[in-house]
C-alpha cells in the first residue's frame, strides 16, 4: 500500500518530509506545500492534519510540526499520518489571511 501525498512517501515505519509543487507565481517562481508523512509499521487508518490554511493561523504550524517530530512514533503507529504544517504557504509568507489581500 502507498502511504504519502504526491512525491512525498513514506516507505512503512517512516517519517518523511517534503515539499509538494503545485504551482508557481506569475514571476515563474515555483510554489510547493510542506507535507510530512508518518507511516506506522502495520496498515490502519489514515489522518490528515492541517495547519495554516489561512495566512494569520500560525500556532497551528508549530503544533503539527512538534506533534509529527515529538509525539509521533513510527514504530508504534497503525497506520498513515499525513500532515500539511502551512497549507497556504503564500499567505503564511505574506501574514494575511488571504493570499490575494
Amino acid at each position: 500500500m502507498r502511504a504519502g501525498f504526491g512525491r512525498i512517501v513514506a516507505a512503512p515505519g517512516e517519517v518523511v518530509w517534503g515539499i509538494e509543487p503545485y504551482g508557481e507565481l506569475a514571476d515563474g517562481t515555483p510554489v510547493g506545500i510542506p507535507i510530512i508523512v508518518a507511516r506506522g509499521r502495520e496498515d490502519g487508518p489514515t489522518v490528515w492534519l492541517c495547519a495554516a490554511l489561512h495566512g494569520t493561523e500560525l500556532y497551528g504550524v508549530e503544533v503539527v510540526r512538534r506533534i509529527m517530530r515529538e509525539v509521533v512514533d513510527p514504530a508504534v503507529l497503525r497506520g498513515t499520518i499525513l500532515s500539511t504544517p502551512a497549507a497556504n504557504l503564500p499567505a503564511v509568507r505574506a501574514a494575511l489571511r488571504h493570499k490575494n489581500n
